[in-house]
C-alpha cells in the first residue's frame, strides 16, 4: 500500500473516531496528521471540531482560521469557526462567520439558529429575524422558540418571552432549553420556586456538558435570590466543576509582568501617539474587572442620546495581538511594541475607529468600549488615542471575586472557575492597574461601586463632568434606556440602583478560605 493511501485511512480511521466519540485517541491522531499533510482541510475543521467539544475555543479559533482558508467555500467550517468565536467572547467575529455559513447555505436551520444567539443583545432586530427564519423552516424547534424567547428577555419584554414559552412549559417531559428560558424571567414573574422545580427535573435527563453548567448557575442564581445560600453555593460549585480547562496563574503573571517592563516611563517618553483621533469620535473606555459595576456606569452615560454603548468589543485586543505581524516581530505582544512608530499607530487607530464608526449611530459623538479586560491594554490604548477617556470600576475584592465565580462568562475567564486563582488573579490586575497610574498621562476616573450605590447623585455628576458630557435627572433613569444590553448584568440594569450586591459575599463566608487565600497573594510565582 502506498504511503498516500496510508495517510488516506489514517484519516477515515481518525474521523470515525469522533463518530464514536473518542476524542482523545482521535486528536492524537488529527495532530498527528496536519503534519504529514498540512494543507488538508478536513483535518484541520475536524481537529478545530474536537477543540470546540474540548472548551479549547482560543486554540479551535486559530485551527479553524486555517481549515477556512484552505476551505473559503466550506459553510461548515465557517459554522464551526464563528461557534468557536461566539464561545470565546468575540460576538462580532462570530456573526460575520455565520453569516458566511449562511451565505453558502441559506437554508441551514442550525446557522439560523447560532446567528441568533450570537445576534442577541447586539443586533435584537437581526436576532429575530434569525430565529423566525429558522421556525419557519422546523416550526417545533426548541432551540429556536427558546432563542427567541431570549431576546424578548433581553429586549425587557417578559410578557412575550413568557406567552412564547407558556406552550412548551405544559409539556412532559420538559426540555432543558425551554427550563432555562423560563428561568431567565422567572424573578420579574414572581414563579422562582417553579423555575428551581423545572431545572431540578432537566438535572435527572442526560444533558450535554454546556447544558448541564448552565443549569447549575441558574439554580445557583434563583437560590440566591431566594434567600438559600447553602443550596445556591452548592450548584456554582458544580457549575464550576465542569470547565474541564484548568487555570494556570503563572502565565498571566508573566503577560502582566512583561507589560510592566516593556511599557515604562521612558518607553512612553520615547514613542509617539497616533495623531488621527481627533478626526473621529470621542470615545470612553470603561475597564475593571468583571463585575465591578461596569454596565451601571456604561447605561449612566448612555442616557445621553449623542453617546452610544458599544458593548464589550474585543477589537483593541484583536489588534494588539495583530502588532507583531505589522512590524515583522517574532515575538509577541508586548515585547513587539518597540518597533512600534506612529505611521503604524495611525494605520492600527484608525481601524478601530472605522469599526465603531460603522457599528455606532450617525447621530452619536461619543462611543463608549465597555470591554472590562482592556484594562490590560490602557498604555496601548493611550498610543492609540491619547485623548480617550478611561473609567477605571472598582469594587469590594470578595464582592467582585465572587460575582466572578458565580458568572457563566463567554470566555476567556478561566481564573474565575477556583476561588483560589479567582483571588490570585485579581490581585494581580491591582497590581498592574497601579503601573498604568504611575507610567500613563491618558485621564483615569476610579468609580468605586458602593459610593455609587451609596451616593449617586454625586457620582453621576462628576463621572459626567469627566467625561464631558451634560448631567440632568434622567442620568439616574438609566434602567429606563431602551438601548440593547450586552452583559451578564443585563437582569439588573433593568432595575433602579439597589443596594443588594453590597457586602453579598458575607452570605457565603463559611465558603470562602480558597478565595481569601488567593487575595493574600502578591506574588504569582512564572514558571520558566
Amino acid at each position: 500500500m502506498s504511503n498516500a493511501k496510508q495517510l488516506q485511512l489514517r484519516k477515515q480511521q481518525a474521523i470515525k473516531l469522533i463518530k464514536q466519540g473518542l476524542l482523545p485517541e482521535a486528536e492524537a491522531e488529527l495532530v498527528s496528521l496536519t503534519h504529514r499533510l498540512p494543507k488538508d482541510k478536513v483535518l484541520w475543521r475536524e481537529l478545530g471540531r474536537i477543540r470546540i467539544n474540548q472548551g479549547r475555543h482560543t486554540e479551535a479559533m486559530d485551527i479553524l482560521q486555517k481549515a477556512v482558508i484552505l476551505a473559503p467555500k466550506s459553510a461548515e467550517t465557517h459554522f464551526l469557526l464563528g461557534m468557536a468565536s461566539l464561545s470565546s467572547g468575540r460576538t462580532l467575529e462570530a456573526i460575520k462567520c455565520l453569516e458566511k455559513s449562511l451565505k453558502l447555505e441559506p437554508k441551514n436551520i442550525e446557522s439560523l439558529i447560532q446567528l441568533g444567539y450570537a445576534c442577541t443583545g447586539v443586533d435584537n432586530e437581526k436576532a429575530i429575524q434569525a430565529f423566525k427564519k429558522a421556525k419557519l423552516r422546523q416550526a417545533d424547534n426548541i432551540a429556536a422558540v427558546a432563542g427567541l424567547a431570549g431576546v424578548y428577555t433581553y429586549k425587557g419584554d417578559i410578557e412575550a418571552a413568557y406567552k412564547l414559552l407558556t406552550p412548551l412549559l405544559q409539556q412532559q417531559p420538559i426540555h432543558v432549553k425551554i427550563a432555562i428560558a423560563f428561568a431567565d424571567i422567572a424573578r420579574p414573574l414572581k414563579q422562582i420556586e417553579k423555575a428551581i422545580d423545572y431545572l431540578n427535573t432537566v438535572l435527572t435527563g442526560r444533558l450535554d456538558i454546556v447544558d448541564k453548567r448552565r443549569v447549575h448557575f441558574l439554580l445557583g442564581r434563583l437560590y440566591d435570590q431566594q434567600g438559600e445560600y447553602d443550596q445556591a453555593f452548592k450548584h456554582y460549585k458544580l457549575a464550576n466543576s465542569t470547565f474541564s480547562q484548568k487555570y494556570n496563574p503563572s502565565q498571566d503573571a508573566a503577560f502582566f509582568n512583561g507589560i510592566k517592563s516593556a511599557m515604562t516611563q521612558d518607553f512612553f517618553s520615547a514613542t509617539p501617539c497616533s495623531d488621527v483621533a481627533d478626526r473621529h469620535k470621542k470615545i470612553i473606555f470603561i475597564v475593571g474587572m468583571p463585575r465591578s459595576g461596569t454596565t451601571l456606569v456604561e447605561q449612566i452615560l448612555s442616557t445621553r442620546e449623542s453617546v452610544y454603548a458599544a458593548g464589550e468589543l474585543g477589537e483593541i485586543g484583536n489588534i494588539a495581538a495583530s502588532i507583531p505581524a505589522e512590524v515583522n516581530e517574532p515575538r509577541g505582544y508586548p515585547d513587539c511594541l518597540q518597533k512600534l512608530d506612529k505611521k503604524i499607530l495611525n494605520k492600527l487607530s484608525s481601524q478601530y475607529q472605522n469599526l465603531i464608526e460603522h457599528i455606532s449611530p450617525e447621530n452619536s459623538d461619543t462611543i463608549i468600549d465597555k470591554m472590562p479586560d482592556n484594562f490590560r491594554f490602557l498604555g496601548f490604548i493611550q498610543l492609540l488615542f491619547p485623548n480617550a477617556k478611561i473609567i477605571h470600576c472598582r469594587r469590594d475584592p470578595m464582592d467582585t471575586s465572587l460575582s466572578c465565580y458565580f458568572q457563566n462568562f463567554a470566555g476567556g475567564h478561566l481564573y474565575s472557575n477556583d476561588l483560589y486563582t479567582q483571588g490570585a488573579y485579581y490581585r494581580m490586575y491591582e497590581k498592574l492597574m497601579e503601573h498604568w497610574k504611575s507610567v500613563l498621562d491618558i485621564p483615569i476616573m476610579d468609580i468605586k461601586y458602593e459610593e455609587l450605590i451609596e451616593n449617586p447623585l454625586d457620582v453621576s455628576r462628576n463621572l459626567m463632568s469627566f467625561c464631558e458630557l451634560e448631567w440632568d435627572a434622567n442620568c439616574l433613569r438609566y434602567f429606563e434606556n431602551t438601548g440593547s444590553v450586552v452583559t451578564a448584568s443585563f437582569d439588573q440594569v433593568r432595575q433602579p440602583i439597589y443596594h443588594r450586591s453590597v457586602g453579598r459575599w458575607k452570605n457565603y463566608q463559611r465558603f470562602l478560605e480558597p478565595l481569601e487565600k488567593g487575595l493574600s497573594v502578591y506574588t504569582v510565582q512564572v514558571d520558566l
